[in-house]
């Protein structure tokens, strides 16, 4: 069993066009964003992750298929990093391998998502989604 784990990847995170994650004070970010993976990190293994033994959790395989103006720009954002770990890293990330996790107890926004990528077993957060426009269609 895998012990589910999450980091920020602040080097690698892309802003919210729509401003409204972006504009999360550090005290919400903490109480619901970091709540919220922490929550998850207690409960879940990667292999229950993986299952989708939670709710509104995914390997998000079929990104490229997705038309959102938010799904076209997440996905060229994905691009770029995976060029980047394969030149620093010589690795080369797999859609299995993009995840989104829900973001609970955010007042008036039920539908709140972050994405990133699994490396190492390691969750490294790069984007947040309050109103859930990725998947949105």
């Amino acid at each position: 069993m895998t012990k589910f784990d999450w980091r920020i990847d602040s080097k690698n995170y892309l802003s919210n066009r729509n401003r409204h994650a972006d504009k999360l004070s550090t005290k919400d970010f903490v109480r619901y964003v970091v709540g919220s993976l922490d929550e998850y990190k207690k409960q879940y293994t990667w292999e229950q992750l993986k299952a989708k033994a939670l709710n509104r959790c995914h390997a998000c395989v079929d990104l490229n298929r997705k038309k959102s103006v938010a799904a076209k720009r997440l996905l060229k954002h994905f691009e770029k990093i995976n060029e980047e770990l394969g030149t620093e890293e010589c690795v080369a990330l797999e859609f299995d391998q993009i995840f989104q996790f829900p973001v609970k107890g955010v007042p008036n926004k039920p539908e709140f998502r972050c994405f990133g990528y699994v490396l190492d077993n390691i969750f490294y957060l790069v984007y947040l989604d309050p109103d859930h426009e990725v998947y949105k269609e």
